[in-house]
């Protein structure tokens, strides 16, 4: 899961629209890139700057970071300690939420307002907000958080077969094209108005006895498959050929997805770029040049800029990296870290 080099981006903007993981109450004021912090979530439980790669926050407790969120100065982590109980971790500082569950797996903010997705047991999966527990279920196994307002959208699956959303009104299935699928990721469009979601996630399908991951997109629940682009030379190598989607994000009516696709020799870090008003212009972004095991893991939108974080494994050294790219450009790497999250403040 790596990257030496990605191939350099095929350019794409859109237009500016609110978007709610950055300014979703409109008083958090977007950074220069110069004055910008990105900020790595890693396996280790702890959190590292991606500008020197030194240790930003020990998070006392913490064993591994799940996920993170920001909103200006703040960021938030979810992740797993060494004592069982509820906790998140805000600026580096543990919160409780009082509960005996096993790990936080996500976190989201919105309108002063801290939604917290739990791992509750034999319960299922549980959302507080700002401490309070706000909705349990055991009919999803759930891997992914945005909220808006006073409501929470979860994903996963339900019986790791049928992709699943969880909002305050309840589970509801999503169309799964009659494969088993997985819902990973989430990304909301708000307004006063309404609420878009896209969902990124994957269909396993089994072809003469192997396993194969097939990426997808869901916008708002219309679902799409994401093209893996082999060439002719790696279809003639005769070996199974499949992708994850591991993330979305959106920029104007750009939609990205983040993920990887593999032929069994070379997992290569890609990028989709989807359009929200054309349900068929999907197509490949950028993509790693395959030197190197690599995953993109996580996305996200600061500003008009578009952040990636990948995470790649050199077989011939076995050693780790996290990388961290900006639009065009390679930003930082930290060496020796699985990074599993970040966020700029």
């Amino acid at each position: 899961m790596a990257i030496a080099a990605l191939a350099a981006f095929m350019g794409a903007c859109g237009n500016d629209e609110p978007t709610p993981s950055i300014d979703d109450d409109n008083v958090v004021q977007v950074k220069e890139e110069a004055d910008r912090t990105v900020l790595i979530g890693a396996e280790d439980g702890k959190v590292y700057n991606m500008k020197d790669g030194s240790v930003y926050a020990a998070l006392p407790g913490c064993e591994g970071v799940n996920n993170m969120a920001m909103h200006g100065e703040d960021y938030y982590v979810a992740g797993y300690g060494t004592n069982r109980g509820g906790f998140y971790w805000h600026n580096g500082e543990p919160v409780s939420l009082e509960a005996d569950i096993h790990e936080t797996d996500d976190i989201a903010r919105s309108y002063d307002h801290v939604y917290v997705l739990a791992h509750a047991g034999e319960v299922g999966y549980s959302v507080y907000r700002d401490g309070t527990l706000v909705a349990q279920t055991s009919e999803a196994q759930l891997h992914a958080l945005a909220a808006y307002a006073n409501n929470f959208y979860a994903v996963g699956s339900k019986r790791e077969a049928v992709p699943a959303l969880w909002t305050n009104n309840g589970v509801v299935e999503l169309s799964n094209g009659g494969y088993p699928t997985v819902a990973t990721g989430i990304d909301l469009v708000a307004n006063n108005q309404n609420v878009t979601h896209y969902i990124a996630g994957y269909h396993s399908q089994t072809v003469d006895g192997a396993a194969l991951k097939i990426p997808c997109l869901w916008r708002n629940g219309s679902l799409s498959t994401l093209p893996l682009n082999f060439t002719e030379s790696e279809k003639n190598r005769n070996t199974y050929r499949s992708g994850m989607a591991n993330d979305v994000a959106h920029r104007g009516q750009d939609i990205f997805v983040a993920g990887s696709r593999t032929d069994a020799t070379n997992t290569r870090a890609t990028v989709w770029i989807s359009s929200a008003t054309d349900d068929d212009a999907v197509k490949t972004y950028w993509q790693a040049d395959g030197n190197v095991d690599a995953q993109a893991q996580k996305m996200l939108v600061y500003g008009s800029d578009l952040y990636v974080l990948t995470v790649e494994h050199n077989r011939d050294t076995d050693t780790w990296c996290t990388r961290v790219w900006m639009n065009h450009e390679l930003k930082g790497t930290v060496g020796g870290i699985i990074g599993n999250a970040f966020v700029v403040i």
